[in-house]
């Protein structure tokens, strides 16, 4: 995939974020990675909104979303 994983930054009950690099553009990103098996429907429905919110807004202390996919869009070194 476009993202190349680094180091983990953080890990969570259901995810973990690695810093990654975008394999074209060069640019530094977060990159949330969830393990689907350990989310319920309702879980991921809930997900799924929270992202379609993050996208529309824009704000300095709040993350921007730049991209979302059910399939992997990274490799691990």
């Amino acid at each position: 995939g476009p993202y190349i994983c680094k180091e983990t930054l953080g890990k969570g009950g259901y995810a973990t974020v690695k810093l990654a690099e975008h394999s074209e553009t060069g640019k530094e990103v977060a990159l949330k990675i969830m393990r689907k098996k350990s989310i319920s429907p309702a879980f991921d429905e809930l997900v799924k909104n929270e992202i379609t919110i993050m996208k529309e807004l824009s704000h300095q202390n709040i993350i921007k979303v730049l991209d979302y996919s059910e399939e992997a869009l990274y490799t691990l070194p």
